[in-house]
């Protein structure tokens, strides 16, 4: 009702949304073959900003997993991203990069964080408002 006020004016100005459902809490690793300094294989993370959308997602679902962060110490963990509705009609690719850039923009870090700003704002004022 309050967008309707605000453009009541010009009929074109109408927004479109897309929602996507991100999940931190899953069992969920990856790790990338490699070979240490003697030659026997090893594993090690995966790289920041690979994407894993075939194989371990759903067949009916547009879900996909993005390690957006640098795993220097311990196991990278991908966030798990459901595209459950979508109007903008951007293709995968879009979507991915869409939330992997959105990972670089937290002002409190440097580097890319787990999951992208806008959902680490909201959880920091979840927090306060139970406070």
């Amino acid at each position: 009702d309050s967008w309707k006020r605000l453009t009541a004016d010009d009929d074109e100005l109408e927004p479109t949304y897309t929602y996507i459902v991100i999940q931190k809490r899953h069992l969920t690793r990856f790790y990338q073959p490699s070979k240490d300094e003697q030659g026997k294989e090893t594993y090690v993370n995966i790289s920041s900003g690979t994407v894993v959308d075939n194989v371990v997602v759903s067949p009916k679902l547009f879900d996909f997993y993005l390690a957006s962060q640098f795993g220097a110490i311990g196991t990278t963990r991908p966030a798990h991203y459901t595209v459950v509705f979508d109007e903008w009609m951007l293709n995968a690719d879009q979507i991915y990069e869409m939330c992997y850039k959105l990972c670089f923009l937290y002002a409190r870090c440097r580097i890319p964080v787990s999951l992208p700003c806008p959902v680490y704002y909201a959880h920091i004022v979840c927090e306060k408002a139970k406070e």
